[in-house]
């Protein structure tokens, strides 16, 4: 096999691995794994928009939306006060953050 291809499967591998132990982590919690992905993103301290988040995440924007109503339910992230139009910031709140350091 060619260096450049063994390279490439292996990197495969070590990120297939690293997505399921993510998927194991958060069921083992008890946390939606989009969730879990939401969370530990949004832990950096970034405000991001939805779209962002779905290009980061690689999630649909959809299921983005579904998951920071559930998470806005919850307490856990919030709108930045003042955002205007479809490019509203999301953040933690306080309760999110102390959330999401547990999880």
């Amino acid at each position: 096999m060619e260096p450049c291809r063994d390279y490439l499967n292996r990197f495969y591998l070590c990120t297939n691995r690293m997505d399921g132990l993510y998927y194991l982590a958060a069921r083992k919690m008890g946390v939606n794994e989009n969730t879990f992905s939401l969370l530990y993103t949004l832990g950096d301290g970034i405000p991001r928009s939805q779209k962002r988040l779905s290009e980061e995440l690689l999630i649909p924007k959809t299921t983005v939306n579904t998951v920071v109503k559930e998470c806005i339910q919850a307490g856990y992230v919030q709108f930045l006060p003042g955002t205007r139009g479809k490019e509203k910031k999301v953040t933690l709140t306080d309760q999110g953050r102390a959330y999401a350091g547990q999880i």
